[in-house]
């Protein structure tokens, strides 16, 4: 919405925190404009008045009074310290979307700073609001007891037009509290994939009504807070069914309440999340079983990893015990390659292995595959009459080198059916390569 022109914020409206939080006090946190000579409209935190605990929730509304044909509203700025409170988040309340169609933006959040940015609201269609309103609600958690200043600075647009909101503060308190004892008995760890189990030994002088444990992954503003089970001997548990694939660390707190009211929470912990899951080789293919001598021969694989692929290296083992080891070209969608030529005669076995960013690798079984020289045409591993005969059954044709099996004379085919290629296959003829026979 439109810049307003007017004041900034002065004094911001404080929060004052030592032990039990009073929010608000009613004198403070008015914010008023004069929108005609006869009316003026206020916008107010509301209620005046909240008493909580460390590790308890706070939800504050901001109201609108004596409005008159109000179309739009933005909260320029608010801060708060991030020590004592982390703001949750915020949604609209009803002042225009009672009266039509809206469009609204929470804002931008960040607990580091203790700040809240370009919150807004502003009719689409519909007529503007008259009377009163809530612009917004917003949800607080106490996180610890000391003082924290709330600083406010709201603008309103009626009639085409936006008129600054002057802003004072007023006080918060929280007075100390003697709430359950939490001991965090939970795992530094977590792996992805896997389940993990929140522990935490909850005691009181008194009975111990209830205890929950608030988590989220990185610096995401989507907490989850789950009610945790009790066991035994004062244990109390909750488990997240499965992490996500992701190496996010894990934050989390416990809180807890006694039958008289009292809360209690821990400090934030933080959880390293690992990756134990190996990768997954999907598919190998080889282009052929068997191929020529000197010709590009393919082999293919798709794998795949829960965080990410680091490398794919194939091992070739040949013949005389020569080992290659070969680092695999990425194509797409986790399809990796290797396209060469082999030049010895004999039996080849590979396998894959398959690496990720964490580690983790996995190896493929052992795979077979044939390499015959040029001259042995029926690939039978025997140089006999039909090697002979398959290449003088296509004397004299011609085409671009290597354009069939029998355009074999070395050292390179020259695209021509003729005497040396015949000659290549009769010098050889006799010769045997066992391991490569077709039974």
């Amino acid at each position: 919405m439109k810049k307003l022109e007017g004041e900034k914020m002065r004094e911001g409206l404080g929060v004052e925190v030592v032990g039990i939080l009073l929010l608000l006090s009613s004198l403070a946190g008015l914010i008023t404009v004069a929108l005609s000579e006869d009316s003026i409209s206020t916008v107010e935190v509301s209620p005046c008045n909240i008493t909580c605990y460390k590790g308890e929730y706070i939800t504050i509304s901001i109201e609108a009074n004596l409005v008159n044909q109000v179309s739009g509203w933005e909260i320029e700025f608010l801060n708060f310290s991030p020590r004592v409170l982390r703001l949750n988040s915020v949604t609209e309340g009803d002042l225009l979307s009672s009266v039509g169609t809206t469009s609204f933006n929470p804002g931008n959040i960040d607990n580091e700073e203790g700040t809240l940015t370009g919150c807004f609201c502003y009719t689409i269609q519909g007529e503007g609001a008259i009377g009163e309103g809530t612009l917004c609600i917003l949800n607080f958690t106490a996180l610890d007891i000391g003082v924290s200043m709330i600083g406010l600075h709201v603008e309103l647009a009626y009639n085409g037009e936006t008129v600054p909101c002057e802003s004072f503060y007023g006080n918060v308190t929280v007075m100390i509290n003697n709430g359950p004892k939490i001991v965090d008995l939970s795992p530094e760890i977590g792996f992805t994939g896997d389940s993990f189990t929140f522990y935490a030994n909850v005691t009181d002088m008194d009975s111990v009504s209830g205890v929950w444990v608030e988590y989220w992954f990185g610096s995401s503003h989507n907490h989850l807070n789950e009610s945790m089970e009790q066991l035994q001997n004062g244990t109390w548990t909750y488990t997240i069914d499965e992490l996500p694939n992701s190496l996010l660390p894990l934050y989390y707190f416990i809180s807890a309440v006694d039958e008289y009211g009292k809360w209690n929470r821990s400090d934030t912990m933080t959880i390293s999340i690992k990756d134990n899951d190996l990768p997954i080789i999907h598919n190998i293919q080889l282009e052929r079983l068997r191929q020529y001598s000197g010709d590009p021969f393919n082999i293919s694989v798709s794998v795949s990893d829960n965080i990410g692929v680091e490398n794919v290296t194939i091992e070739i083992h040949g013949p005389n015990s020569i080992i290659w080891n070969v680092s695999m070209e990425y194509y797409t969608n986790g399809l990796y390659y290797l396209n060469t030529s082999y030049g010895d005669i004999g039996v080849y076995t590979f396998k894959i292995i398959v690496e990720d960013t964490s580690h983790n690798s996995i190896e493929s079984s052992h795979l077979t595959f044939y390499i015959y020289p040029r001259y042995d045409l029926d690939m039978s591993g025997e140089i006999d009459i039909k090697d002979i005969t398959n290449v003088t059954g296509h004397y004299g044709e011609t085409g671009p080198p290597r354009w069939i099996p029998q355009d074999m004379n070395l050292p390179y085919p020259d695209g021509e059916i003729d005497i040396k290629d015949i000659t290549l296959v009769t010098s050889h003829y006799g010769e045997t390569y066992p391991d490569l026979v077709i039974e």
